[in-house]
């Protein structure tokens, strides 16, 4: 589903119309939407990867900088 644009000229606010043409003082926007609960989740889990992942890494460089 594609997300509605708008357009404010002068103060003005109404939804773009495809193909039209406005001018160059016309403030075009859509609104945002909230992520939901689930993209909470990712990130987390993304970055608990990525910490696990570091972690490793400098175990690593420390083997093998001791030997």
């Amino acid at each position: 589903m594609a997300a509605k644009v708008f357009v404010s000229i002068d103060g003005d606010v109404k939804e773009a119309v495809k193909g039209a043409r406005y001018p160059k003082n016309a403030l075009v926007f859509s609104p945002i939407e909230r992520p939901s609960g689930d993209y909470q989740r990712k990130k987390e889990l993304a970055y608990e990867e990525t910490s696990a992942s570091i972690e490793k890494m400098m175990e690593k460089l420390n083997r093998r900088a001791l030997s």
